[in-house]
């Protein structure tokens, strides 16, 4: 487990290579029922910079364990920068989890926060070292998944963990030029309105750098009924070309 110390020079280099300044952390927490990592918004709310680490990250590579770090400071590190506080919720759910995949990618693949790869570039996943192609198939099939379960359930916390599948996998392609082509060809065959709310989001982040995601993701978080979706995703679509 890392200490204090070693998280907070994990801190100083993040800012170093990602040019992103974020507070030290003040206090790790470690549990077996966290996710890999956590950082709370009611802590961030008090400055109180806590991280909250899952116990069995330890089976993992010390790589892995660092970029799941980077993956959490990304987060403190936009919550600090969000300008809109009436849309920090969905900001910090959205656009901030494309962040913080794309530098946790960046981190486990060793390139530049510019630079691109190849889906044959190596990553570690799941205990192995695999080409990059693999680990976005991974992400596809949770959102597949995903949509399986909410279609099932009918629970809005599937739809929203679905969401949340697709702003990490929006992360993960940004490491490849042609990425929202990838992207585009990867959700061909996922059935509506699904197919159309995931071109959004991924014309969105291209188009204008994710600006509409947050208030895209509030309305279809609150729309757990598929007509509701489709009447927003209608109104959305004029919306958003204004």
């Amino acid at each position: 487990m890392f200490t204090l110390d070693e998280i907070n020079t994990e801190v100083d280099n993040y800012i170093k290579n990602t040019q992103k300044t974020i507070p030290y952390i003040q206090k790790v927490i470690y549990g077996t029922t966290y996710p890999s990592g956590l950082v709370r918004f009611s802590d961030l709310e008090k400055q109180e910079y806590k991280l909250y680490l899952n116990s069995d990250n330890d089976k993992h590579p010390i790589k892995y364990r660092k970029s799941i770090l980077w993956h959490e400071f990304t987060h403190i590190y936009d919550f600090i920068n969000c300008k809109d506080i009436s849309e920090r919720k969905y900001f910090m759910a959205s656009v901030s989890e494309i962040n913080a995949s794309e530098i946790q990618h960046r981190y486990l693949t060793d390139i530049g926060m510019s630079d691109y790869i190849t889906i044959r570039t190596p990553i570690y996943f799941e205990g192995q070292t695999i080409q990059y192609m693999r680990n976005l198939f991974f992400h596809f099939e949770m959102i597949k998944s995903g949509i399986a379960k909410y279609e099932e359930t009918k629970l809005p916390k599937h739809f929203e963990v679905t969401l949340n599948y697709a702003m990490y996998a929006c992360g993960a392609v940004k490491l490849l030029k042609g990425g929202n082509l990838y992207f585009l060809q990867s959700i061909k065959d996922i059935a509506e309105p699904y197919k159309t709310i995931l071109t959004k989001i991924i014309n969105d982040l291209y188009s204008n750098n994710g600006k509409h995601i947050p208030l895209l993701y509030c309305n279809l978080a609150t729309r757990q009924k598929i007509g509701n979706m489709k009447a927003f995703i209608d109104k959305y679509a004029t919306a958003t070309k204004k």
